[in-house]
């Protein structure tokens, strides 16, 4: 059957009474059959009818080993997310959704600038203010993507991080204030991978690491998407992405697998099986790899939480050609026919690969260890969280999620992000020190919906479940920052409270606390704590002030370099600076004179990204600088410094031969040449001269040729001792350039 919206708002929960809409608990998962999107039946995803897409990749700047990325926040009208002819409007990074992957070595800096040319009016009304937050990184409190620290229409924001942390999968996303779950579920979201050497030799990496974002969505009949919340309860779609397509196919060799797995739905959570009933081995959870890996055969998987998970589909028996990876969801969801699948696998018959690159030697191979590999309690890596005491006698601070039901807001005990603002981001739900354990109780006393908590900065243990389903659950056995507070649980979480940004000069911070159903978050399930010592009113590290946003403006003037001399021609060098937030579209470079700073001749243009300009045209021996100014839509750069001087320079002229002679001494035949200087020494002093004697037979044609060696710059005559014949004689003179021009030739000279 067909539900309309209405129907769909009853089973969310949603009463209408009089005209006012009340917000219940679900209770129990509610299980629409049909579809909430209104897409025609042709028009509605077919399942298991596309192709994975992997993630692009984003290929950095590197600078003075700094990774540098520059992304542009915009809308595209017609992004390909259904498999019919239907485009989709996505806000994305650079335009896409899912935005593009970043991926680097731990210890590999990063700085990343976000430029918003949104739309005014962003999506689904949102006022396209953004906050990108990297959702795994002990960043700076200025770079986390605080809430409030928000980049407008028109404006750019550097966001500079240390990746210091172990390897893991983390993501980005957009974090703007009362408008995250709009923003992210409109398209602002994209996977951050970062590697060591122990993660890449334990797993399986390159083609077998593979990242998987998973969310849900419903669509309008034209095929852009519906946004509706159930009064901030939730979003619940009939259609399941992954990797921005709709339920797709992936064809798999028979060997092991990892999957990165994100779920990036703004409030659905999923229960993940394989349709054949293998296990799926969890490696690493959201702060990276877990001690030993853990095998299960189901696992829930809550909102913005990242489980790295091996598949051995080298285990699977021949005759199976495909498996499908099934979600069976949990309690307080709304589910459709269509949302019990995922994706597919397709097993292909072709030769296994069980090589890999070595880590170190990129161009060499070596035997693949983990082609068919058990991680069921396969030792992996230990962290300095996983390591901590479970037992020890810490502080424990008790937090209830909760709902009032007067104001419909969500709530950490009983603050709200508004009362923070109100304290001009001076109120805090907790102050610890740095270095400090403790452990954080956060209790969800309702039972009609469940919290994926995170917390900003850290990774945790989670270390109780009381209520619920009791228990820590196995593959949770390992460093987390999102917790899953099911209905009527309380959890517990161990936590070492890092320094900001890994930075020993940093002394503290303030840090956001938030459900991570998005619409709860936005509504206002959100709260901060400082970590450290916090100078409330001269913050260094201020999350709105320290790093506002800019505006784009004119370049700065680009570095000098080395500039080179040729022949009457010379090649400065530089070296851009910062575009400030407008893509430079050429470079000018001025010639002057030496000394007098006259420019010589029209400005010459070099590209965009050109970081060098041959200059030709000049006269050789005369002396020049060089300056370079970069422009942009918004104007140019002032100019840069001054160049070293050059002297361009060519080959000497020809010189001018003289008389030649020849005689007799010693019973050896003797020749003499003779000659003067060249007109032109090519701009460059000369450094000496060859002479070629060149035997010619009666015709006149050369029958051998004598070359001398290079004789002094001063020299003006040679005396060659000959065989017996007749011979003219021709010069060169040799500067720093090479060997200039030849003389004409002698007279003849008869050698008897």
């Amino acid at each position: 059957m067909n539900l309309n919206r209405r129907d769909i708002l009853k089973l969310a929960g949603v009463t209408v009474v009089g005209g006012v809409a009340l917000s219940v608990p679900l209770g129990r998962g509610a299980q629409a059959k049909g579809s909430v999107s209104l897409l025609s039946p042709e028009n509605f995803p077919k399942q298991f009818s596309t192709t994975i897409s992997k993630i692009p990749a984003a290929v950095p700047k590197m600078i003075g080993g700094v990774a540098h990325y520059d992304f542009t926040m915009k809308r595209d009208p017609n992004a390909q997310i259904l498999t019919s002819s239907l485009k989709t409007p996505v806000f994305g990074y650079n335009g896409t959704f899912p935005g593009p992957r970043i991926e680097l070595n731990r210890g590999t800096r990063a700085v990343v600038r976000h430029h918003n040319e949104l739309p005014a009016v962003g999506p689904f009304g949102s006022p396209a203010r953004t906050s990108v937050h990297l959702h795994g990184s002990a960043s700076l409190p200025e770079y986390d993507g605080y809430a409030n620290d928000t980049t407008g229409v028109g404006e750019y924001k550097d966001y500079r991080y240390p990746n210091h942390q172990p390897a893991r999968t983390l993501w980005y996303h957009d974090h703007g204030v009362h408008w995250t779950a709009q923003q992210a579920y409109g398209g602002l979201a994209a996977m951050y991978v970062m590697h060591d050497k122990q993660e890449q030799e334990l797993l399986p990496k390159g083609q077998f690491d593979i990242p998987l974002m998973v969310n849900d969505a419903s669509f309008e009949a034209d095929g852009s998407l519906w946004y509706e919340d159930n009064l901030h309860s939730g979003l619940w779609g009939d259609v399941l992405l992954v990797n921005g397509r709709p339920w797709p196919v992936m064809q798999v060799q028979r060997r092991t697998y990892r999957f990165r797995v994100l779920n990036c739905s703004i409030s659905r959570s999923y229960s993940w099986r394989l349709s054949n009933g293998m296990p799926l081995q969890v490696v690493a959870t959201d702060g990276g790899l877990m001690p030993k890996g853990v095998a299960v055969t189901s696992m829930r998987h809550g909102g913005a939480e990242r489980y790295e998970i091996v598949i051995d589909f080298s285990r699977v028996p021949a005759g199976t050609k495909r498996i499908e990876l099934l979600n069976d969801s949990n309690k307080n969801n709304i589910d459709y026919d269509s949302t019990n699948k995922v994706m597919a696998f397709d097993l292909l018959d072709t030769p296994v690969t069980k090589t890999r690159v070595k880590f170190d030697q990129p161009t060499v191979q070596e035997p693949d260890p983990t082609w068919n590999r058990n991680y069921d309690g396969f030792p992996l890596v230990r962290s300095e969280v996983m390591d901590l005491d479970p037992n020890g006698n810490y502080p424990r601070r008790h937090f209830r999620l909760k709902r009032d039901d007067l104001t419909g807001e969500f709530r950490i005990d009983d603050r709200t992000w508004a009362m923070v603002e109100a304290s001009d981001f001076t109120s805090v739900m907790a102050d610890p020190e740095i270095g400090a354990v403790e452990v954080w109780e956060f209790e969800n006393g309702s039972g009609g919906w469940f919290h994926p908590v995170h917390v900003h900065l850290v990774d945790f243990r989670i270390i109780e479940r009381s209520g619920g389903v009791g228990r820590v659950l196995p593959y949770e056995e390992g460093p987390k920052d999102v917790m899953y507070v099911g209905e009527g649980e309380t959890v517990s979480v161990l936590i070492k409270f890092t320094r900001p940004g890994g930075d020993p000069s940093v002394e503290g911070g303030r840090y956001m606390v938030h459900c991570h159903n998005l619409p709860h978050e936005d509504h206002d399930m959100m709260s901060q704590f400082s970590v450290g010592k916090v100078n409330f009113g001269n913050d260094p590290h201020d999350p709105i002030k320290a790093v506002p946003p800019a505006k784009p403006a004119a370049p700065d003037a680009p570095v000098i370099g080395t500039a080179i001399a040729g022949k009457a021609s010379a090649r400065p060098f530089w070296t851009g600076r910062d575009d400030n937030g407008s893509v430079i579209t050429s470079h000018q470079v001025r010639v002057v004179l030496d000394g007098s700073n006259v420019q010589v001749g029209a400005l010459r243009l070099a590209a965009a990204g050109a970081t060098n300009l041959g200059v030709s045209g000049l006269v050789n021996g005369k002396r020049y600088k060089f300056q370079v100014r970069a422009r942009n839509a918004l104007g140019v750069s002032a100019w840069s410094a001054l160049s070293n001087t050059v002297i361009p320079m060519t080959t000497p002229g020809a010189p001018v031969i003289g008389v030649a002679s020849s005689g007799v001494a010693g019973g050896s035949v003797n020749a003499t040449a003779r000659w003067t200087p060249p007109a032109s020494s090519g701009g460059a002093a000369i450094r000496g001269y060859v002479v070629t004697a060149l035997r010619l037979s009666a015709t006149g044609a050369v029958l051998r040729q004598t070359t001398s060696a290079l004789q002094s710059a001063g020299a003006r005559s040679i005396t060659m001792t000959l065989p017996s014949g007749s011979y003219r004689f021709v010069v060169q003179a040799r500067n720093v350039m090479g060997l200039g021009a030849t003389s004409a030739r002698s007279g003849l000279v008869a050698a008897r």
